[in-house]
């Protein structure tokens, strides 16, 4: 009931591999005359089928990506935002409508020729003057087709 192993001592023996996972900096180094014990470090480096090079993508890393597992980041150019949505439309007729003030609608209309992070730019139909317009005062787009 209380039989010891064979070849175990409580005395660490500094002398051997330790059985624990090495370090990234650190690789794990068999001592000569000692055998690899499996389930050490050194038997698994050993033993190893191929090791991945530095650099390569785990498999939790080529997973594919979803919105579930990894949503895509947004950043203005994302076509969740309208800075994002304008953009693919650069080149048509447009009419924006600003909100000014609290409850003042200003319309403009013309090609849309740029959208910048905070401003977009347009090419009005009589007279080709560029317009730039604030960014943060649309309130409704119309594109025609």
């Amino acid at each position: 009931m209380n039989g010891q192993l064979p070849n175990f001592s409580s005395v660490y023996d500094s002398r051997c591999a330790c059985p624990v996972q090495p370090s990234a900096a650190a690789p794990a180094v068999s001592v000569p005359g000692q055998p690899d014990i499996p389930g050490t470090a050194v038997y698994r480096q050993k033993n190893a089928v191929a090791a991945a090079p530095q650099g390569a993508v785990s498999e939790t890393d080529s997973a594919p990506i979803t919105d579930t597992t990894r949503p895509m980041p947004l950043t203005l150019e994302s076509m969740q935002y309208l800075n994002g949505f304008l953009r693919a439309q650069v080149g048509r007729r447009i009419r924006m409508e600003f909100l000014i003030g609290t409850n003042t609608y200003l319309e403009k209309s013309g090609k849309l020729l740029s959208v910048g992070a905070n401003y977009i730019l347009l090419q009005e139909a009589m007279s080709d003057n560029l317009l730039v317009c604030d960014f943060y005062n649309i309130k409704f787009v119309t594109i025609f087709q």
